[in-house]
C-alpha cells in the first residue's frame, strides 16, 4: 500500500501543543485521519481516509521505520467509547519509540467547533492504550507499506482580492472585524449564498478573497498562511456558514473567526432561521462578538 507522505518544517515547541491546535483547527475538506512522523528538524505528514484502524497501524509502522523519526502520531476525527456508548470526537495523538504514548480528544457536534477546555487527556507510558482508543492509538505495525516523501503542494498564486474597503486612521482590531463581517454579510445576503472567505487586515485596510466548491476552506486557509509571511498583515480570518445553539436547538449562522497576529481570535456570527416559504429570518438583531474565538493557527508563531 504506497502512502505519499508531505515533508514540512517542524514547529517549534511541544508536539502536543501543536497537534492539539491543529485537531482544533481542522478544515471540513482534511481527511478523517492524518498520520504524522517527527524527526529532529522535519515533519512528515500523511493523509488517510479508511476509518479502519489497520491502515494507520501499517503507515506508524511504516514512518518508526525511519531511524531518524522519533514518534508517530497525529489528528483527525474517529468514534470512540465513552461510558460504554460510541461519540464522535476530535483527537490528537502521539506515540515514541520508548513506548509511551498520549492522545486527547474532544466530544464533536455537527456544525460546532470543539471546546479547547473540553478535552480529555489519555496517557501511559508502556503497553496497549484502553480499548476505547485503540483505533486512535493502534500499535505500529511493519509491514509492505512504502511511504513516498514528497515537498508540499502550492495552494497557488494568490488572485487579487475580490473586494477591499478602507479604514480610517486609528482603526482597531474591533473595527476591522466589524468592516469585514458586515461587507460579507451584506454580501450573504444579496447573493443568498454563504461562501467562505479569507480575510485580511492589513496597513492598508481589509482585504477579502471568496472561495468557491468544497475544497475552498483548505485553499483559503493555505493562501492566508501564504499572507502571515507579509509584514504589513495585522490579523487574518475566515468567513462562512456554521450552527450555533439557540433555545436548545441548532440554527444556522455566519461567522467570521479572526486572529490578530501575536495575540487571539474572536468569533463575529450572526444566527438566522429558514422559514416554510425558503426565505431566511435573522434571529440576531446585529452581529454578536466572543471571545476567545476558535483557533486559526494562521501564523507561524502559532504553530
Amino acid at each position: 500500500m504506497p502512502i505519499q507522505a508531505l515533508v514540512r518544517p517542524l514547529p517549534p515547541g511541544d508536539p502536543r501543543s501543536w497537534l492539539a491546535r491543529a485537531a482544533l483547527s481542522r478544515t471540513e475538506d482534511a481527511p478523517p485521519h492524518v498520520v504524522l512522523a517527527g524527526t529532529a528538524d522535519s515533519c512528515l505528514a500523511a493523509g488517510i481516509s479508511d476509518a479502519d484502524p489497520t491502515p494507520i497501524a501499517s503507515i506508524d509502522g511504516a514512518l518508526m521505520a525511519e531511524p531518524d523519526v522519533q514518534w508517530v502520531g497525529g489528528h483527525g476525527v474517529a468514534v470512540v467509547q465513552r461510558d460504554g456508548r460510541p461519540i464522535l470526537a476530535s483527537y490528537a495523538r502521539l506515540r515514541f519509540r520508548d513506548g509511551s504514548w498520549w492522545c486527547r480528544t474532544w466530544v464533536r457536534l455537527p456544525g460546532v467547533q470543539p471546546d479547547p477546555a473540553g478535552g480529555e487527556d489519555h496517557s501511559g507510558l508502556g503497553g496497549p492504550p484502553p480499548i476505547s482508543l485503540r483505533l486512535l492509538l493502534p500499535r505500529a505495525v511493519a509491514g509492505e507499506t512504502v511511504v513516498r516523501m514528497r515537498e508540499p503542494r502550492s495552494p497557488g498564486p494568490l488572485p487579487a482580492p475580490d473586494f477591499t474597503l478602507t479604514l480610517p486612521d486609528g482603526a482597531t482590531f474591533p473595527d476591522a472585524v466589524q468592516a469585514a463581517a458586515h461587507r460579507l454579510e451584506a454580501h450573504f445576503v444579496n447573493s443568498g449564498r454563504g461562501r467562505p472567505a479569507l480575510v485580511a487586515w492589513t496597513t492598508a485596510g481589509i482585504q477579502a478573497w471568496l472561495g468557491e466548491g468544497r475544497a475552498a476552506a483548505g485553499r483559503l486557509h493555505a493562501w492566508g498562511r501564504m499572507l502571515s509571511a507579509e509584514n504589513d498583515i495585522r490579523a487574518l480570518g475566515l468567513f462562512g456558514l456554521g450552527e450555533d445553539e439557540r433555545g436548545g436547538r441548532r440554527v444556522p449562522m455566519v461567522a467570521l473567526a479572526m486572529q490578530r497576529r501575536g495575540s487571539g481570535s474572536v468569533l463575529w456570527l450572526r444566527r438566522f432561521e429558514r422559514r416554510d416559504d425558503g426565505r431566511a429570518r435573522w434571529v440576531d438583531p446585529v452581529g454578536l462578538i466572543r471571545t476567545p474565538g476558535p483557533p486559526l493557527s494562521m501564523f507561524p508563531e502559532d504553530d
